[in-house]
């Protein structure tokens, strides 16, 4: 009997540390999936964020809290098993964001607020000009400081025809929406669908604007920043739609004012009406008899019709080149080589071959 109770117990035994190794081993991978988050701030930006883990990186994706679609822009790297994660814009202040594994939660951490005194500001919005095509194709809205994308830019925005007195929805949602690196653009596309002839949308709807309308745009000011500040105040833009724009703009038709040699003086460049604001300053070069670029800035004028040319060191005297890429557009999305709106069923053939258009001019 006693042999029996021995055998009995060494058996329990045996049990009782397989159960203890069982709940060991279970602890063990628990804390290993139990993962705690850092931020890493710089100037009050939070940039990055590192943790450890076993799995792999690969499976690892960054979200805004209740969004499981769109994973936050930015690029991963590893040491082991210490991940960082690097978002391309700084992470929004006050903001909840979530770490997901193959879509699984994993966990979460959030943003802290910094106290920034100065508000944020709407330092321009483009075109200018408050005449507009009706088949005008983009707006751009430049900030001081990098602005949050917690939510769609959309809801900071209303646009109401005052001729009508009604709300309207003229911008094309996308994402992820077209913000500049440093997220101080945004460029908004006016839907091309509603724009381009015969397309569904535009036969369902018609343009996102008509012409004889007044648009109201108001930039709300509860759009923050990406430290949580508000802009400063609301920002309201009145556009008045004049008939659609279906002409190339034509460098024969442009101006050259020429400064004196020896001198830092701008040149000025007159296009005779208002183009792109923000390739007009990408795609114009000025290269001197060498053909090599002259260095220099460039500044938009009078409702975009006019760049001055503001040289690095004195102009020396003699012949210039003026090239501009032919990817320059006005303001309803028509370049050097073709229109935006083009009727493909009447044979025309949309070019969209790379080149460049120049204009010669002397400094004397």
């Amino acid at each position: 009997m006693n042999g029996y109770n021995t055998h009995f117990n060494k058996k329990m035994d045996n049990i009782m540390l397989a159960f203890f190794y069982v709940i060991m081993i279970f602890g063990c991978e628990k804390n290993q999936n139990k993962i705690t988050v850092s931020v890493d701030y710089i100037n009050t930006k939070a940039v990055s964020i590192g943790f450890e883990s076993i799995k792999s990186v690969g499976g690892f994706n960054v979200f805004v809290e209740g969004n499981k679609d769109i994973p936050v822009l930015g690029d991963f790297t590893s040491k082991g098993d210490k991940h960082t994660f690097f978002s391309i814009i700084p992470f929004a202040a006050n903001q909840n964001y979530e770490l997901r594994y193959d879509q699984e939660f994993v966990t979460q951490f959030t943003i802290e607020k910094f106290n920034v005194e100065d508000a944020p500001e709407l330092l321009a919005i483009y075109p200018s000009k408050d005449t507009v095509p009706e088949n005008l194709l983009k707006m751009y809205f430049i900030f001081s400081r990098p602005m949050q994308e917690v939510e769609s830019a959309l809801n900071f925005i209303t646009i109401t025809n005052t001729t009508t007195d009604t709300e309207e929805s003229i911008f094309l949602k996308l994402e992820p929406e077209l913000w500049n690196r440093e997220h101080t653009q945004l460029t908004l596309w006016l839907d091309p669908g509603r724009i381009k002839t015969d397309l569904i949308p535009n036969k369902e709807k018609g343009l996102p604007i008509v012409r004889v309308n007044t648009y109201e745009i108001k930039i709300l000011e509860s759009w923050k920043d990406y430290n949580g500040n508000n802009l400063g105040k609301e920002y309201t833009k009145t556009v008045y739609a004049l008939p659609g724009d279906y002409h190339k703009p034509i460098l024969a038709d442009w101006e050259i004012s020429s400064p004196k040699s020896n001198t830092a003086h701008p040149l000025y460049i007159y296009f005779n009406e208002s183009l792109d604001a923000i390739l007009a300053k990408e795609v114009i070069y000025i290269l001197n008899s060498d053909k090599e670029v002259v260095a220099g800035t460039y500044k938009l004028t009078n409702k975009e019709t006019v760049v001055e040319f503001y040289p690095k060191s004195n102009w020396e005297k003699g012949n210039y080149i003026l090239e501009v890429e032919s990817k320059l557009e006005d303001l309803a999305g028509n370049n050097l080589n073709h229109l935006f709106d083009v009727d493909l069923k009447e044979g025309h053939n949309q070019d969209d071959t790379f080149t460049i258009t120049t204009l010669n001019f002397a400094v004397n």
